[in-house]
């Protein structure tokens, strides 16, 4: 027995497939978009130059910790005066004393 299409359900069908494809496309951008999303969320929480967590990176890790009730240890430093030291090496050698002495706290 052969099955029969006519050009009307046929025409159906590639509108079918047709919107198929754009709420594929539609996920596609959605997807991207709450990746995207997740990524700034986790840029906003941590200091570019370190990679350590910032004053907003710190509030979310405590807000965390309050809500699921676990214990955890946390170590807050002010370098006072640093602006001496870029003042008198540099911005340059600055961000690399940063940066040796973040990996140094990891």
């Amino acid at each position: 027995m052969q099955t029969v299409v006519t050009p009307e359900e046929q025409k159906k069908v590639l509108e079918l497939e047709k919107m198929k494809r754009s709420l594929e496309l539609q996920l596609q951008e959605m997807a991207r978009k709450v990746e995207e999303q997740k990524q700034q969320i986790a840029m906003a929480m941590r200091d570019p130059l370190t990679g350590l967590r910032n004053r907003e990176g710190v509030a979310d890790q405590i807000n965390t910790l309050l809500k699921k009730e676990t214990k955890g240890t946390f170590f807050i430093m002010d370098m006072d005066n640093f602006k001496c030291v870029n003042d008198t090496y540099g911005h340059v050698e600055g961000d690399r004393v940063l940066v040796r002495f973040s990996s140094a706290l990891r």
